[in-house]
């Protein structure tokens, strides 16, 4: 984790806030080419090692009689999300905000070998957090302070890593993580890492337990194969590659950067370890029909565990806006105001919006559109609930009305929860979020969920209603 964190600082962002706390509302994310905030404590993501994981009943699963039929079933996954802000003790500022979603594989029966890999996942967890607080944390306050010295705007440093699953099939997992940070600078810098488990014993796989020869003949089938498709990618004109990329395709690989896919094994390189930066992360697939006389595992049969991925990407993006919109913008706070200093003037209660997240009215209602369905959307711009618009339009400018602002008590915590996917079709699916609430008569925090829908309105996936 300290290789791949300090690999985040070594290039830096150029994606301002908006684009990672709103550009993705109503959007999924990009796949890769082979086939989310709330204050809390330094120990606050260790909730979820005690959150109430969903029952077996309201999973509805099918049970197989036959092992072969087992073999090919994927393993059931929740996504488990912890976020984590860190603010400067003297005024406040946000410096860091951190958000990690990793797979919790459902372990109804107790299986130790499938809790070795959750546990792996839990670890991985506590390092990033680490990270994020000791050279994340003293990197940002630097920066923090030399803009106050020097009179420049400073940009909350971010810190993001999600999963993605290729393969989840015969007993084995392959999992690819999109790690990104944002420190304000000329590039974004993403980092890619992966885990292949079999699922039998637990055991996070190398490249020795996918084939059945040596390490070093292993390397050496992958080279030939990555020299190969580089000369046909040039012949094409299709990739352009640096002038060192043969010492480097042997010098940059790492032997744990490949994942399992439906139609072969995918090996990756770094961002510019074999080409510029916008040539993007250098993959090469070894199809198996090319390997399959050197492999050691069982990839018949394969069934990919990506038939609801685009939902699933929609979903992670949607619960993280319709936070936001609940408790930023419309029912516990609104959008803050440029309001005189000595308070309202005249009775007046509209005032500009002070956030540079939202400028314009028009900003804000593409950011309700594309998270809410029509009929949510247009009663969050009217202001139904409020009698009244709570924003509008003037001069060209967004303002907001601070007397129409819920300001209630509101006790779930967002900093660690859970979802999973049910009843899904063409365009509805049951979203099902797990979190903690507290309980204010006993002082401490009990399970509670969260029901809510997801719709297709013109090929976007949105949230029929806004839920906390």
């Amino acid at each position: 984790m300290k290789k791949i964190f300090k690999q985040f600082i070594a290039v830096i962002a150029v994606f301002m806030i908006t684009t990672f706390l709103f550009g993705a509302c109503g959007k999924t994310e990009t796949p890769v080419r082979s086939e989310n905030s709330n204050e809390s404590s330094s120990g606050s993501h260790k909730q979820a090692e005690n959150q109430k994981e969903p029952s077996k009943e309201d999973t509805n699963k099918t049970t197989n009689s036959s092992k072969k039929e087992e073999t090919s079933v994927p393993i059931e996954i929740i996504d488990t999300v912890y976020t984590n802000k860190l603010v400067d003790e003297n005024d406040g500022t946000v410096l860091v905000e951190a958000s990690i979603i990793i797979p919790k594989l459902k372990n109804p029966k107790n299986q130790p070998e499938i809790e070795k890999i959750n546990k792996y996942y839990k670890n991985e967890v506590e390092t990033f957090f680490e990270e994020v607080k000791g050279e994340g944390f003293a990197a940002a306050a630097e920066n923090y302070e030399d803009a106050k010295k020097n009179g420049y705007d400073f940009n909350t440093h971010m810190f993001d890593r999600k999963f993605h699953i290729h393969y989840n099939s015969n007993n084995l997992l392959s999992v690819l993580n999109v790690q990104y940070a944002y420190t304000g600078g000329a590039h974004p810098n993403t980092f890619w890492s992966a885990e292949t488990f079999d699922i039998r014993s637990g055991k996070k796989m190398a490249l020795t337990d996918i084939f059945s020869i040596p390490k070093e003949e292993v390397l050496a089938h992958i080279y030939e194969a990555v020299f190969k498709q580089i000369e046909q990618n040039q012949q094409k004109k299709e990739n352009v590659y640096n002038d060192d990329y043969k010492t480097a395709v042997k010098e940059y690989y790492e032997d744990t950067d490949f994942i399992l896919t439906e139609k072969g094994i995918n090996v990756f390189y770094q961002l510019y370890t074999l080409a510029p930066y916008a040539a993007g992360f250098p993959e090469f697939l070894l199809p198996y029909d090319s390997v399959k006389d050197i492999l050691d595992v069982d990839i018949s049969n394969a069934h990919v565990y990506n038939a609801d991925q685009d939902l699933r990407y929609a979903a992670r993006e949607l619960i993280g806006c319709n936070y936001i919109a609940f408790s930023e913008m419309f029912y516990l706070n609104t959008l803050p105001a440029d309001m005189p200093e000595g308070g309202l003037v005249d009775g007046n209660t509209i005032y500009p919006v002070k956030d540079k997240r939202f400028t314009t009215f028009a900003e804000l209602e593409g950011y309700v559109r594309n998270t809410y369905g029509k009929e949510e959307a247009d009663a969050l711009l009217s202001g139904k609930t409020w009698g009244g618009p709570q924003y509008m339009d003037k001069d060209g400018k967004l303002h907001v009305d601070i007397s129409k602002s819920g300001g209630v008590g509101y006790y779930k915590k967002w900093d660690t929860y859970m979802f999973e996917l049910s009843d899904i079709t063409e365009d509805s699916a049951k979203l099902t979020v797990y979190l903690k609430e507290e309980d204010m008569g006993t002082n401490t925090l009990k399970d509670t969920s969260l029901s809510m829908k997801m719709i297709k309105e013109d090929g976007l996936w949105l949230l029929d209603k806004m839920v906390y």
